[in-house]
């Protein structure tokens, strides 16, 4: 319930086999000694009025939760004829029974005989549970409270024009975009953990107190706090035009129809509207913030909301800077390979690597930066290992020398047949592993998080070595899933491109067919091996 008031159960009975009367805590647990057959009667009470804003939301408990099967349940909700919220019901529970009387109608869902269901994953949380959602909510309400929350953080002190001014110190351009990127440089100097910006999401508008002012000048002497409070602050104190814009951090419901809920938007951005367009910046991260421009891979393409109470999606720019591993590798006649592999991240690996570099160090950082060359080269030794970009950047970049035994297989009576390897499309595993697990499915496809790299890799072959079956080149573009394979020989080297853009969103259940087709085509035109025939 999205109200006030509240709930307090009254009764809770274990009715055994044998007919005994068992009573149990009627504040959780007690049920420890259910058996087959036995049934729990639960009664509760209570009452809830509409939130601050007049508006009050509804969700009934999941009939269905995992490993649950029905006999007989029955949903009976009494609502005012005039009484118009959206609806939403699960797909189980099927069209209710109408029944009008007086100024009442009432509404009767049945489940009847129920096997317990197939719980998928990648599916929005809010559509997970066998249940009925109404509510008069909408989201233009939900921005309001967003936008009065994020006038009632302002705070007015001295120190921040003195900050500004130290943000531009040696300053002489007057460019905006570049007064904005030494803005966020200086903000991301001084405060060096970011709170995640949980001040602005949207239920913190909805809280009984509303918006409290932020102490601008704490955030800044203790380095820790809302690094997109500081940056609006003082985006604002230099005459820029600058809002907030909380943006989901997973899709909310594919459902057109689904009651708002606050809770949706979490994840607050900065938008600077400047002569030339708008200038995304997300700095409420682990590490450094990004550079004004960049926001974080899982947020591209999601929905945001401003302090208008607009809702618009987050920019997808252009841009190809993905994670990138260089892998250089020579061949030798036992089939051992060695090199060098160069990893530059930009993801939210990168983020969190440069979170870690505040308090890991010595050994246990080396060991940390094994692990990262590891999660790119599972099958592959790392015999040393070190961090090249500096510990303030917000791109991670390291080098690792490695030992890959057995990397030529024999692939013939012979042994002068070998096969190299492919690369794993989802780095440790297959896209198929991860998304393809079901023939089909009984609802959409939620991708909360996306595989964006681009891996380049040359192998010297042995001496008088030569290619005997190199796979033709592979591009598949479709539905979030872009993915190309290039292969070609130079001389005594053979030289590969693997390309990756997964990205975020979701899959209608209705394509999902197609969907895995293509992951399964993207998954064998990655992991197809290269035959190589060595010297008799």
């Amino acid at each position: 319930m999205d109200g006030r008031g509240f709930v307090r159960p009254l009764r809770r009975r274990v009715h055994k086999v044998d007919g005994r009367v068992l009573e149990a805590d009627v504040s959780g647990g007690g049920l420890s000694q259910l058996e087959k057959g036995d049934y729990v009667e639960h009664y509760l009470e209570g009452y809830f009025r509409p939130n601050e804003l007049g508006e009050i939301t509804v969700d009934t408990p999941d009939l269905m939760p995992e490993r649950t099967s029905i006999a007989n349940a029955e949903v009976v909700l009494r609502l005012p004829t005039n009484f118009k919220p959206a609806f939403w019901t699960h797909p189980l529970l099927g069209k209710p029974e109408e029944e009008t009387k007086g100024d009442y109608k009432f509404l009767r869902y049945s489940l009847k005989n129920r096997e317990a269901r197939k719980m998928e994953d990648g599916l929005p949380w809010l559509e997970r549970g066998v249940r009925v959602s109404f509510g008069t909510q909408t989201w233009e309400k939900v921005g309001r409270a967003v936008g009065e929350n994020m006038r009632g953080l302002v705070d007015r002190d001295p120190f921040i024009a003195r900050f500004a001014e130290e943000a531009l110190a040696g300053e002489e351009s007057t460019d905006d975009e570049a007064t904005i990127r030494r803005v966020v440089e200086h903000v991301g100097k001084t405060v060096k953990l970011a709170s995640g910006g949980g001040e602005f999401a949207d239920f913190a508008g909805f809280s009984g107190a509303g918006g409290r002012s932020m102490a601008m000048r704490s955030i800044v002497e203790e380095g820790i706090g809302s690094r997109t409070f500081v940056l609006l602050t003082t985006l604002r104190e230099l005459g820029i035009d600058a809002d907030v814009a909380v943006a989901e951090t997973e899709p909310f419901s594919a459902a057109l129809n689904f009651p708002p809920h606050p809770g949706r938007f979490q994840k607050p951005l900065i938008v600077a509207r400047l002569e030339n367009g708008e200038l995304w910046i997300d700095s409420d991260i682990s590490g450094p913030p990004l550079p004004p421009g960049r926001v974080s891979p899982e947020l591209r393409g999601r929905q945001a909301i401003l302090s208008s109470g607009d809702i618009v999606p987050v920019p997808v720019q252009e841009q190809k800077e993905f994670d990138t591993v260089n892998i250089d590798l020579a061949l030798d006649a036992a089939g051992t390979a060695k090199g060098k592999v160069t990893i530059t991240l930009r993801s939210r690996d990168a983020q969190s690597l440069a979170e870690s570099f505040n308090y890991v160090v010595g050994a246990d950082r080396e060991n940390m930066l094994r692990a990262v060359a590891s999660g790119w080269l599972p099958w592959a030794s790392v015999d040393d290992v070190a961090l090249v970009s500096k510990e303030s950047s917000w791109e991670v970049q390291l080098t690792a020398t490695v030992t890959i035994p057995g990397y030529g297989s024999v692939d013939s009576k012979d042994g002068k047949t070998w096969v190299l390897p492919g690369y794993d499309p989802a780095r440790a595993g297959t896209l198929a592993s991860l998304w393809g697990t079901k023939i089909e499915r009984d609802s959409s496809l939620n991708i909360d998080f996306p595989i964006q790299y681009l891996v380049t890799r040359s192998v010297k072959l042995p001496a008088g070595a030569k290619i005997e079956k190199m796979q033709p080149d592979f591009t598949r573009k479709a539905a979030l899933v872009e993915a190309t394979r290039q292969t070609r020989s130079e001389g005594d080297t053979l030289k590969e491109t693997f390309s990756m853009n997964v990205t975020t969103g979701t899959i209608a259940q209705e394509d999902y067919t197609g969907f895995l087709n293509d992951v399964k085509s993207v998954d064998t035109g990655f992991l197809s091996a290269v035959r190589i025939r060595v010297k008799d």
